[in-house]
């Protein structure tokens, strides 16, 4: 009884103690707020607006002549936050801004924060275009400044990727769309994706090599152009037009990824000035830089049968999360976003095919990409693999992430696995070819060697059509195909019947999809 007496007493107290204390300094919330880049549309931009403790939040675009506005200056004469985005409209083409954000609470002021955008500059063809282009379907074309063969692709090879002819020799339109594609630049020995290995990061010089093999006037756009339209005088014109997307090199932070002291200059430099890679802002810059050279080669190319669709994601592991694997040299989700809405502003796609399991696969909607085929990297489940690729995660990501799937196969130049054959009689035993070709020719008619694998890899190509079909996915999700450097080509044109029925059965599945009605 006594210790409670007490604890009443001490209470009554400290109440008292309290009651005649004065009152300190009431507390008042300070506003804070953090601005990102969106996207340009409707010739403006649109800016991501979090906030804390702010009645109002309020941006302005400034040249640099223009100078830095004041935060009354700001609330006066810019653009209000709704829905946790700022829209400035009128902006010109092809301009530096500085957007300037301040929030207010009551009368105070936040801390102005500002980002920097350059803005676009479109082409007539890109401003007559009201939304992203649409495809069922993307065949790889892998190439490109690379050590693989052939290296060329000439209006012969590319045929079997363009048109087939059906089983009563009727030629139809193939494919829809098509991936330039390549990782490496052979002429300085220089790879153009994020590798642990020991090669030199690609500079400028190689991204520019790289983008005029493909897109230059005379270069594969126009052979691939002036096959469609051949076709086109034979058969007629397709339906669709047909969509090319264009491989963006890595902007490795790294001279030498390998070695984390490596320099991160290397690179080049834009509007004057040395990009520095340890900035994502200048990995961004970079990026920009690429896709307007793209399209500026596209313009003087002019296809006409063909039409720019957007751009794709070279490196097949996106780490994007702090504590992912080397996440403080990547940093994908500082980078993505932004050139998500830099391509968005000119209703251009960002496209992105990972391998099986790989980092990123599941944050594509933050990263901004636009669609998404996963690997399931089956058709390389050799015997002497314990741990093998399950179909059930390729569906059930599929399912939760709204992702497509791509279809794996490979001719005479693919990797080498196992039962490997004398060397100089056989490439691979991932080829699915009944004779493996040892020439680099493009016909692929030189001497070869029987290969014993081909029935197993001809049944692994069918199992993908097949799983594919029976989870529900054939005419609902698009597809993407890999067919090495020169599978379709060998297996058109092969002397054996076998290579030519698999020729024909994967063409129907592609053409028969109820996405391309």
């Amino acid at each position: 009884m006594a210790n409670k007496r007490f604890i009443y007493l001490l209470a009554f107290l400290l109440l008292t103690l309290s009651c005649g204390r004065e009152k300190g300094p009431e507390y008042v919330a300070t506003p804070v707020i953090e601005m990102e880049f969106g996207s340009f549309t409707n010739g403006g931009v649109s800016i991501k607006v979090r906030s804390m403790n702010t009645d109002a939040v309020y941006a302005v675009a400034r040249t640099a002549s223009e100078g830095s506005p004041t935060s009354q200056e700001i609330v006066e004469k810019g653009y209000e936050e709704k829905d946790g985005a700022i829209f400035i409209p009128d902006l010109k083409q092809k301009t530096e801004y500085t957007i300037y954000g301040v929030g207010m609470h009551g009368t105070d002021f936040s801390k102005t924060v500002s980002i920097t955008v350059v803005t676009p500059f479109q082409y007539q063809w890109e401003s007559v275009r009201n939304e992203i282009p649409s495809f069922a379907d993307l065949d790889l074309l892998p190439g490109g400044l690379i050590s693989k063969q052939p290296a060329t692709w000439d209006e012969e090879r590319l045929l079997p990727h363009v048109t087939f002819k059906d089983e009563t020799g009727k030629e139809q339109w193939l494919h829809e769309a098509f991936l330039f594609i390549g990782s490496e630049d052979a002429k300085r020995k220089a790879i153009l994706c994020i590798a642990e290995g020991k090669n030199k990061s690609g500079n400028q010089d190689s991204w520019r090599d790289f983008a005029d093999y493909w897109t230059k006037k005379g270069g594969v756009v126009t052979t691939l152009d002036r096959t469609i339209g051949n076709a086109v005088s034979r058969i007629g014109k397709p339906s669709f037009k047909h969509k090319v997307v264009m491989t963006m090199p890595d902007p490795i932070m790294l001279e030498y990824f390998y070695n984390k002291n490596s320099s991160t200059t290397y690179w080049g430099q834009v509007n004057g000035r040395t990009l520095d890679f340890s900035d994502p802002a200048d990995q961004v810059l970079a990026y920009m830089w690429f896709i307007d050279y793209v399209r500026e080669l596209w313009n003087e190319a002019s296809p006409e049968h063909l039409e720019l669709a957007g751009f794709y994601i070279l490196s097949e592991v996106l780490v994007a999360k702090p504590d992912g694997w080397n996440y403080r040299y990547k940093k994908w989700d500082k980078i993505l976003p932004d050139i998500s809405g830099y391509l968005h502003g000119m209703n251009y796609g960002l496209y992105w095919i990972p391998y099986y399991q790989a980092d990123g696969y599941d944050m594509t909607d933050d990263l901004g990409i636009d669609y998404t085929w996963l690997q399931p990297n089956k058709y390389w489940d050799y015997p002497e693999k314990k741990q093998k690729k399950s179909w059930s995660w390729v569906f059930d990501s599929m399912r939760t992430y709204g992702h497509g799937m791509e279809i794996e196969f490979e001719g005479s130049h693919g990797e080498s696995g196992w039962s490997q054959y004398e060397e100089g009689v056989a490439r691979t035993s991932s080829s699915i070819l009944e004779t493996v070709r040892t020439d680099n020719d493009a016909q692929g008619t030189g001497k070869g060697s029987p290969n014993p694998q081909a029935a197993r890899n001809k049944a692994l190509l069918r199992e993908y059509m097949n799983e594919f079909r029976n989870a529900g996915y054939y005419g609902k999700a698009r597809i993407a195909t890999y067919s090495g450097t020169n599978a379709m080509y060998e297996l058109a044109t092969s002397p054996d019947a076998k290579d030519r029925e698999m020729y024909l059965e994967y063409c129907n599945f592609i053409v028969n999809s109820p996405l391309r009605k």
